[in-house]
Formats: structure tokens, sequence, C-alpha cells
């Protein structure tokens, strides 16, 4: 009878034992979810308002390479550029201090924030590149202001600009902050626990990242409810152990780590990645970065870096010991030459990795040839390959700016519209090759009696013309006038012995209250055939809601 006691409480303990341990594993796995799914959440929200910060980046390199090609139609920038002349790109750059020029060989004129995200578009005359216009958009309060405002920050979530592990931008800032890899992370910033979400930025010099924070709180078992289990575990394990005298050998197994092979889906987000960046933004620089961290999420990695000529243009998260690098080719149709280098965790790369890394790098060099391709699209679009001015989509733009502007300031606006004279003729008489050197010529002497506000252009064919900021009507009947004149004073050798001549006719507008682009280009251009009608080589013009009148 005793013993048949002894046997029914000693099972009764075990059972008991085994219950309250399967309740408090219970309670604390529950508890470990709970964390799990919390930081989950935050990590995928703080993704989120990174993801919305890359758009606005785009916006911006997109509105810098805009500003860039504005800047870059301006004759006076294309001539200082042709010419070399430092002195005066660097007044035009005082002047506007978000841009500065670039020419082969040279020092650069004008100064750029070390910190900006910066456009850049190149300048080309007769098929050959004068110079670079960069522009750039300072990484200030104000940026992080913008980023705010589309991203969607929960209460105490917190938006902040890093360098060399230190924020320069945004609270707390010169407080450390050290981001080990390019996932999210769990950091420490003034004593308080975040969750951490960086972004490498597009910039020169030393990276910068755009980092979203949000409050870590981990699991929400408490420090006693840990204590507690680990007491009663222990006291489980001792009375499992008496009651059963399970004496087992202790066996001691070596667990080899594997790198996970990175899931399909992981591949083709990192693609999907680049290609919604390349959709926002052509600009291959900006691409480089993006390329990085998705090629390092792509694969698993533990950090990485990208080098164009052997310098370090981008790079993430650190060389851990033990890691195996992964290098792949990346240089363009030109032959310059880039490399992607990834580094691994201790465990290496698996094969399925290795593949991943092959594919994704074959879809990244085509998205950086397909942004190049739309760099030299972009370029050649603003210029003239004939006769370097600017040509009529630079053109419109500019018209649209400058009415925007006189309308709204109430300054004066004109426009010249110019047409050559039976050019046919020529082309017809002393072949093509003249013709060319005629409206070569043309666009010397149109250069040559312009201002440095103004904007000379050929719109196509035979037909130019120049936009005059703060000109009234009768200072843009004097300087058609002048080119009339001029042109006609022109011979222009056709290598038979026989002068060619050249003469236009000319119409003017001259912008008035409510007035569109588009009415003063037409106004201007009903002027120009005006003049034709009457005889040619003369200018007619007319302040628009007024009458006529030739000269």
């Amino acid at each position: 009878m005793v013993l048949r006691l002894r046997t029914s409480v000693r099972a009764f303990s075990a059972v008991a034992l085994i219950a309250v341990g399967m309740i408090l594993a219970t309670v604390w796995t529950a508890g470990s979810i709970a964390g799990s799914h919390h930081v989950a959440r935050t990590d995928t929200r703080l993704l989120a308002v990174i993801m919305r910060g890359q758009a606005v980046v785009a916006e911006r390199v997109a509105a810098a390479n805009r500003r860039a090609s504005t800047v870059g139609g301006s004759t006076a920038v294309q001539t200082a550029l042709s010419h070399g002349d430092l002195a005066v790109l660097a007044a035009i750059a005082r002047r506007q201090t978000d841009v500065a020029f670039v020419v082969p060989g040279r020092p650069i004129a004008g100064h750029l924030p070390e910190a900006s995200i910066r456009g850049a578009v190149d300048v080309f005359s007769a098929g050959k590149r004068i110079g670079r216009i960069v522009s750039a958009t300072p990484l200030d309060t104000l940026f992080l202001r913008d980023v705010r405002s589309v991203s969607g920050l929960a209460p105490g979530d917190l938006l902040v600009l890093v360098r060399r592990g230190v924020i320069v931008v945004g609270p707390h800032a010169g407080a450390k902050l050290e981001l080990h890899n390019a996932g999210a992370v769990t950091v420490r910033v003034a004593d308080l626990r975040y969750r951490a979400v960086p972004e490498n930025l597009p910039v020169e010099g030393a990276p910068i990242q755009l980092v979203a924070l949000g409050p870590y709180h981990g699991s929400p078992v408490s420090l006693t409810v840990l204590g507690e289990s680990l007491l009663l575990s222990l006291v489980l394990l001792v009375g499992a152990a008496a009651l059963f005298g399970a004496k087992r050998p202790r066996r001691r197994t070596e667990r080899r780590q594997y790198a996970a092979p990175p899931p399909i889906a992981t591949v083709r987000d990192a693609i999907a990645l680049v290609g919604n960046t390349l959709a926002a933004t052509h600009n291959p620089e900006a691409l480089l970065p993006v390329i990085l961290t998705a090629a390092i999420e792509a694969t698993g990695a533990a950090g990485g870096e990208l080098l164009k000529l052997d310098l370090v243009v981008a790079s993430s998260g650190n060389v851990v010991e033990g890691a195996s690098e992964l290098a792949l080719d990346l240089s363009d149709e030109t032959g310059r030459p880039m490399q992607l280098r990834l580094w691994s965790g201790p465990a290496g790369f698996s094969e399925q990795a290795r593949d991943a890394a092959r594919w994704f790098v074959e879809q990244a060099a085509i998205a950086l040839d397909n942004a190049r391709l739309h760099r030299i699209v972009q370029v050649q679009a603003i210029t003239d390959d004939l006769t370097g001015l600017a040509n009529r989509r630079s053109f419109v733009a500019r018209l649209a700016i400058e009415t925007s502007r006189a309308e709204r300031f109430g300054s004066p606006l004109v426009l010249v519209l110019a047409d050559l004279d039976d050019f046919k003729q020529i082309n017809d008489r002393y072949g093509h090759r003249v013709g060319d050197i005629v409206l070569e010529e043309v666009a010397r002497i149109l250069r040559g009696s312009v201002r440095e506000i103004d904007l000379p252009v050929r719109l196509g064919g035979e037909e130019f013309a120049a936009l005059l900021p703060e000109t009234d009507l009768s200072g843009g009947l004097q300087l058609a006038e002048s080119l009339r004149a001029r042109l006609a004073d022109a011979r222009i050798d056709s290598n038979s012995g026989e002068a060619v001549r050249i003469t236009a006719s000319f119409g003017v507008a001259a912008h008035a209250k409510g007035v569109s682009a588009e009415d003063m280009l037409a106004e201007a251009d009903t002027c120009l055939y005006q003049a034709k009608r009457q005889g040619k080589n003369i200018v007619v013009s007319r302040a628009l809601h007024g009458s006529a009148s030739t000269g």
C-alpha cells in the first residue's frame, strides 16, 4: 500500500511538474512570439518609410537633372564651356548657387554642398562633349522635412541622416549610431533602444545614410517572468532527474551553419527595386547604391561595395571574420571597369546565392546601360548638334518659365523669330555642305548678338529664335534689326569662287499681361510670315493686343 502510494505520488509529481513546465513554456513562447511580431511590424513600417524616402530622393535627383538641363540651355553657359572660360562660369555659379560647371581638364567652377543629392548633364557641341553641369540639393533639415511629409511616420518614429556612424541631421544630432548591416537592426541612441532601417543615399564622398528609427520594446514578457521561468525550469529538470533517475550520456553535437539560400522572391524583389528606381530616375549614379543594397538583400551577404575605376562609389555593411568574397564585373559598354564585391557571413555563400548574384548582376548591368542611354538622349535633346545652340525642346521649356516669371513679376519679355530667306535655293545651288556652313554662320552671328541672360535657339531647318528676358518691344526690335543687317552684310565662301549672301525675315512679339507662352509664340510667328509676304529681309513686330508695324 505504501509502495503504491509512493508510486502514485511520484507519478502525480511528474505530471504536475511537466504540466507546470508546459504552462511556463507556453507563456514564454507566446510572449516571445508577440515580441517577434511587434519587431516585425516595426521593421515593416520603417521599411515602408524608407521606400517612400527613396521616392523623394529619386524626385530630387530628377529635379536636379532638370535644373542642370535648363542651365545647359543657356547660350552663355554653352559659350563659356566651349571656350573653357572659368571666370564666366564662376560668375554664373555665384548667382545660381545650386550649380557648378566642369570643363575637361580644368578645375571645377562653383561650389556644391558636400552633403547633397546631385544631378548632372553633359553639354555637347558639334558632337563633342564640352563640359558638364552639376546641380545639387543639400541634405539638410528641409530635406528631412520633405521626406517626413510623405513617409507617414508613426508617433515615436524618428528620421535622421547618418555619416560615418554619427547622426549629422535630425534628432539626437551628434550621437553615435552603429549600423552593422543593410537590413533592420536594433540600436541604442541616447540610452533609448530603437529598431533602425538604413538606406544609402546617392552622394559623393563619405556615404550618407537615411535612417528610419522606431521605438524598440522587445518581448512583452518581463524579466521577473523570465527569472521565474528559469527557476521553475531548473526545478523541473531536477525533479525529473530524481523521479526517473535518467542518466544519459552527454553528447556533443557539432552543427555546421550554412548560409541560407536566398528565396526566389528575394531576388525578384531586388530586381524590382532596381527597376522602380530606374523608372523614377535615369541617373546611373543614383542607381549604384540601390544596386548594391539590392544585391546584398538578394544574396544574403553581410556587406559589399561598388568600385568604379578602383574607387569605392558605394558601400554597405561590414566584413566579418572568416567571410568569403564574391566579385562580379559590372563594366559598361565603354570599357570603364566597374565591380561589385560582396562579403558573406562566416558560413560563406551557397551555390544558389552565387547563382542569384550572377543573375542579378546581369539584370543590373542592363538597367545601368538603359540609364546611360537615357542620359545620352537627354543631353542630346537640349542642344542642336550642328550649331551648338539650344534646340526647340529646350526653347519651349524656357519660354514657359520666362512667360510665367513675366506674368508673376510684371517684367518685360520679348520673343524674336527669324527664318532665312530662300534657303532651299542655297542648298540646291551650292549643296548641303555649304547650307550647313550658312546655318553655322547664322548661329555664330546670333550667339554674338545676344546677352548672357538671353536664349538663342535653332528651332529646326532654317528657323532661329531669340528669347529676351527683361527686354521691351523696342529692345527686341533693335536686336532683330541688328541681326537682319549683320546677316545681309555676311558673305560665305561657296568653294566655287562665288560668295553666298544671306537674308532673313523677322517676327517680334512682346509679352503682355494674361498672355500665354503659346499665344506669344503664335503672335511672333504671325509677324514673321507677314514679313515674308511683304517682301522678305524685313522685321515685323507687334505688341500683343496692339497694332502691327514694320521696319
